[in-house]
């Protein structure tokens, strides 16, 4: 066992894979004039940086809670100045159009809309699930609450990482690593929810095994069922409670897994369901979301095809490996069907990179990739 994951060379390999996620920003920026040379620029430099803080000792003046929280108080004041400014670009009929969705749901709410759902101001049908507002129903109160959200996750991310790893310098790390991302930098200030699914996702399986191993702590096994709602609250994303029970089922006791899983899934498709038989039967855009996946499978259908006899000829193994590697399980779970839109993505725009808005997909399996990655390597947990 290793004791302290961050004086190990694996942390290495997961700056490197966290950097790498950021060649979105340098195709889409056009700070950057779109050229992928500053891309490998900015790679190696950081790389190079990091190699040497590490290697040298000087990242443990960093990894203290007071460095930390100070840090994460200036990234609340930069939001705060710089969020507004983004958001403004709607008025030229720019920037993203994400956060506004939430807005505009609540006013049609409040002003007893006839359809709550509508499309952004970029024409973008809304695919904001009502669960979603477990965490976003202070916009009632509070506009500018989009600058704060990613700091709670963030925070959330942290106490995460010190419940999985138990090493709170290892957990300040890979926090930072993950604030240096410049994809979450992107996705911060324009109010994206793709924070907050993605550390949803990592937090609710934490939370689970955590309160399995502690004799069903009510309070753990609350926060797990709150945060895989809010997961669950993008009809793409429920698909995945179901596999992700079967992985469940293999490592804890079976009516356990049954007791949460069986009314959280219920619940999360009442919450699309019934809404459309309510109260708006003629227009409910979050299940545009499922004709989207089913558009980015035809862009790799040969692919599909490919995988699904490698996985059909190699069944036992992939069996074998869910039940050796329990962590591995719930990350792959998230991982590869991003991937595979990632792919997608990549194919339907391969004459112009610049709009591969797909690759903003990874971001969303990056917190579970550094935090599961990390715990199997320190602990060789299955």
């Amino acid at each position: 066992m290793i004791n302290t994951i961050y004086k190990s060379n694996f942390i290495y390999f997961l700056f490197f894979l966290n950097q790498i996620s950021s060649i979105r920003y340098f195709l889409n920026s056009s700070t950057f004039d779109k050229n992928i040379n500053f891309f490998y620029a900015y790679l190696f430099l950081s790389c190079v940086i990091f190699y040497f803080m590490v290697s040298k000792k000087i990242i443990d003046f960093f990894l203290n809670d007071y460095f930390f929280y100070t840090l994460l108080l200036v990234f609340f004041l930069f939001l705060v100045k710089f969020y507004p400014i983004q958001d403004n670009l709607k008025l030229m009929m720019q920037g993203s159009d994400q956060d506004n969705c939430y807005m505009d749901i609540l006013e049609n709410i409040v002003n007893k809309e006839k359809f709550i759902y509508s499309t952004s101001y970029l024409g973008n049908p809304c695919s904001t699930g009502l669960l979603s507002f477990l965490f976003y129903f202070p916009l009632l109160f509070w506009k500018g609450y989009f600058a704060i959200v990613p700091i709670i996750f963030i925070f959330l991310f942290k106490q995460s990482n010190l419940i999985l790893l138990n090493d709170n310098k290892s957990s300040n790390l890979l926090s930072l690593i993950l604030l240096s991302n410049l994809v979450f930098l992107e996705l911060a200030v324009s109010g994206s929810d793709f924070i907050s699914i993605s550390i949803s996702y990592l937090a609710a399986n934490i939370f689970l095994i955590n309160g399995f191993k502690t004799n069903n702590n009510i309070k753990v096994l609350f926060a797990f069922i709150l945060f895989l709602f809010f997961f669950g609250s993008r009809s793409i994303f429920l698909i995945l409670i179901f596999p992700l029970a079967l992985v469940y089922f293999t490592k804890f006791e079976k009516k356990k897994v049954m007791f949460f899983f069986l009314p959280l899934t219920f619940l999360s498709f009442a919450s699309f369901f019934l809404p459309y038989y309510l109260i708006m039967p003629n227009f409910f855009p979050p299940f545009h979301l499922i004709g989207k996946a089913f558009w980015h499978l035809n862009n790799i259908k040969y692919f599909l095809i490919f995988l699904f006899f490698l996985s059909f000829f190699f069944k036992n193994l992939i069996l074998k490996l869910i039940a050796f590697n329990f962590l591995l399980s719930i990350l792959l779970i998230l991982m590869i069907p991003l991937l595979l839109g990632g792919i997608s993505g990549f194919v339907y725009n391969i004459n112009d990179l610049s709009k591969w808005e797909e690759l903003n997909y990874i971001f969303i399996f990056t917190p579970s990739l550094l935090i599961f990655t990390s715990a199997i390597r320190k602990f060789n947990l299955k």
